[in-house]
């Protein structure tokens, strides 16, 4: 009898044991399968901002605070005073939310690079004591080593030419007696040597009565909103540029403005428009979308692009325009 008991009791153990497994097995069919780190990193990715930090209210575009390199958008102007008082704070918990906000890169309206570092005209407040502009900034007389893409060209911050050639006001130091200006600088009195093969009687001076304007061979930075009527009426063509520091189309249209002033240099005066800071010019013209690039010839606009063009596309307007204006006016042989 003893033995017929224990073989049952061992019998009953073995099928409870075999329903556990069952059960086990059942359950590790049912639960859901682990995430792995990638997964789960793919899963925590912030998302853009669309409340605002402090209130997790709705954003407002018009709303927002420039700081450590983030746009931090807000929903009312008081948090717009919180969010200035402590912006790490309010990035901190904007990803505590699941979102981030907009990397923005405060660019310098002077030199086109990026605040506070190495290359930053403003980050030295020392001014050159010789042309008065704060050293490191274009235009510098000080020697400086070029921005990499950049010609190893020092531009004369006077009369805008490539410093030391022969049209250069700063290569002679020493003052024509009879107008005061620079030898051999535009608009100087002095009589012209003569050219190899002509005459030895010298040439009749030109009337110092109108100076010759200064030739820019590279874009100017609008400062003043009233600079702008005076560039167009004091040249024919202007080609404008109408930016932000904030576009990436912009800035990648930068070198081709640059170009473009190089080229025409004399002929085209080339002008640089903040549409951050010069709101008003900004809708007079009805500008919508940036980079928009506008040809004004005697006041007027002749030619408008809207979005980053290659050269191609701006030069073949400005050839026909400006230089094949030129040589139709020309009188013929």
């Amino acid at each position: 009898m003893r033995l017929i008991r224990t073989c049952t009791a061992i019998l009953l153990a073995m099928l409870v044991a075999a329903g556990g497994a069952t059960e086990l097995r059942a359950q590790e069919e049912t639960a859901p399968a682990q995430k792995t780190p990638k997964e789960q990193k793919k899963r925590q990715a912030l998302k853009p901002q669309t409340v605002c930090p402090i209130m997790d209210g709705r954003i407002n575009k018009k709303l927002y605070v420039d700081a450590d390199g983030f746009r931090i958008y807000a929903c009312c102007k008081g948090c717009i005073a919180k969010i200035k008082a402590d912006p790490a704070k309010a990035v901190a918990q904007l990803k505590a939310k699941g979102q981030a906000p907009e990397v923005r890169l405060a660019l310098c309206p002077k030199c086109g690079q990026i605040k506070g570092t190495a290359k930053c005209c403003a980050k030295d407040a020392a001014k050159c004591p010789k042309c008065g502009l704060a050293e490191g900034s274009p235009g510098c007389c000080k020697d400086l080593k070029p921005t990499k893409g950049e010609k190893d060209v020092l531009l004369c911050p006077k009369c805008g030419q490539v410093k030391g050639a022969a049209a250069c006001c700063a290569k002679g130091a020493a003052k024509c007696p009879k107008c005061g200006l620079a030898k051999d600088s535009p608009g100087c009195c002095k009589l012209p040597k003569a050219i190899k093969g002509t005459t030895d009687e010298p040439e009749q001076a030109p009337k110092p009565s109108a100076e010759a304007a200064p030739v820019f061979s590279h874009p100017t930075e609008l400062a003043e909103a009233s600079e702008f009527e005076s560039f167009l009426a004091q040249n024919e063509f202007v080609l404008v540029d109408f930016y932000a520091s904030w576009c990436g189309p912009c800035q990648t249209l930068k070198p081709t403005i640059r170009q473009l002033a190089e080229t025409y240099a004399g002929q085209v005066r080339v002008v640089k428009v903040d549409v951050d800071r010069f709101r008003d010019l900004a809708a007079k013209y009805r500008i919508q979308s940036i980079p928009h690039v506008a040809l004004f010839q005697k006041g007027k606009i002749e030619k408008t692009w809207t979005g980053a063009y290659p050269e191609k596309a701006y030069t073949g307007v400005l050839d026909k325009l400006v230089r094949g204006g030129a040589a139709e006016s020309k009188p013929q042989a």
